[in-house]
C-alpha cells in the first residue's frame, strides 16, 4: 500500500512501503511510516522512496553475513539505491523484529521503542550519517536520540 506524498509539506513526495514478515512484535505500520517521513523531513529530505521490511533474526542473519561479512543476526541493515546527489532518496531498510523484541526486554523497554530506535537509525545511514569511527559514531547517535526522543511516540513501556 502507497500512502501517497505528504500533505503536510505540499512540495514532498515521501514513499514509503512497509511489510512486516515476522510474529515478534505487533506494529503500527502506520505509525512507523509517519516515523519515517518525520526523520527524512527533519534532515532536509522531501523525496523519497523506500521499502522497509521486518524481519526475524533467521532472514537477516544470512544478508548480514553477506552484505556485511559479520556472523550472527544483526538490529538493521540499510541498502541505499540512490546516489548522494540524486533528486531523490531511495534505498531499503530491513530490520529485525526479533533482535529488537529480544533486546527490549533484556533492558525493560517497549519493543516498539526499539523498533523506532533501529528505524531511526537505518534512515540516518541512508541521508548519508556513518558510524564507522568514533566521533562520527558519537554524532549519529546524537541525533538518532535527538530524533527518537522528538519524534517517537513510543508509549509506556511494557
Amino acid at each position: 500500500m502507497n500512502p501517497g506524498p505528504d500533505h503536510s509539506h505540499p512540495e514532498s513526495t515521501i514513499h514509503v512501503d512497509f511489510s512486516s514478515y515476522q510474529s515478534h512484535i505487533l506494529v503500527d505500520t502506520g505509525r512507523l511510516r509517519d516515523l519515517a517521513r518525520s526523520v527524512l523531513l527533519a534532515e532536509g529530505v522531501s523525496r523519497a522512496s523506500l521499502s522497509i521490511s521486518l524481519i526475524d533474526d533467521a532472514a537477516i542473519e544470512p544478508l548480514n553475513q553477506r552484505f556485511l561479512n559479520h556472523n550472527g543476526p544483526t538490529d538493521v541493515i540499510t541498502f541505499p539505491l540512490s546516489e548522494p546527489d540524486d533528486p531523490e532518496l531511495s534505498g531499503e531498510i530491513l530490520i529485525s523484529a526479533e533482535t529488537a523484541a529480544r533486546e527490549a526486554a533484556a533492558r525493560g523497554l517497549n519493543p516498539t521503542h526499539e523498533l523506532s530506535l533501529y528505524l531511526i537509525h537505518g534512515l540516518l545511514h541512508l541521508c548519508g550519517h556513518d558510524d564507522h569511527d568514533e566521533s562520527d559514531r558519537r554524532r549519529m547517535f546524537q541525533r538518532q536520540d535527538s530524533l527518537l526522543a522528538r519524534l517517537a511516540d513510543v508509549g509506556d513501556a511494557p
